[in-house]
């Protein structure tokens, strides 16, 4: 994969766990995807940083 790829592969899981941490009915694991989905989202916006380099 090169960074574009990732950048999209990324911004793709951020997505899927934002919709994951709405439909979770429990506060703890809606809190759990809401990390995850911080975290994919931090690595989208690296991958697209080093992209553009």
């Amino acid at each position: 994969m090169n960074r574009n790829d990732d950048a999209a592969f990324y911004r793709n899981r951020e997505m899927q766990e934002m919709r994951s941490s709405e439909l979770a009915a429990d506060p703890h694991i809606c809190r759990l995807h809401w990390e995850m989905a911080q975290r994919y989202g931090f690595l989208a916006r690296q991958a697209e940083a080093l992209a553009q380099n």
